[in-house]
């Protein structure tokens, strides 16, 4: 997974990071991390990372708050 989704794991896990892809992809991506967790026990992971919620949350409410400040 990604590794900006990963929350955490049990202890009775064990985890990897590697790269995914070659060079070309890490570098002209700046992505190409992921951790592989391995073992017995739960994972959790978050659907996205801090910045994409935060631009999925603001495209939600914009349209909200531009509307409140024309109404005054």
């Amino acid at each position: 997974m990604d590794n900006f989704h990963l929350v955490g794991f049990a202890d009775t896990c064990s985890y990897e990071v590697r790269t995914m892809g070659g060079l070309k992809e890490f570098a002209l991506s700046g992505e190409g991390l992921i951790v592989e967790v391995t073992g017995p026990g739960e994972v959790y992971i978050q659907t996205k990372n801090l910045a994409e919620f935060a631009d999925w949350l603001w495209y939600v409410i914009e349209p909200k708050v531009r509307a409140m400040s024309h109404a005054r």
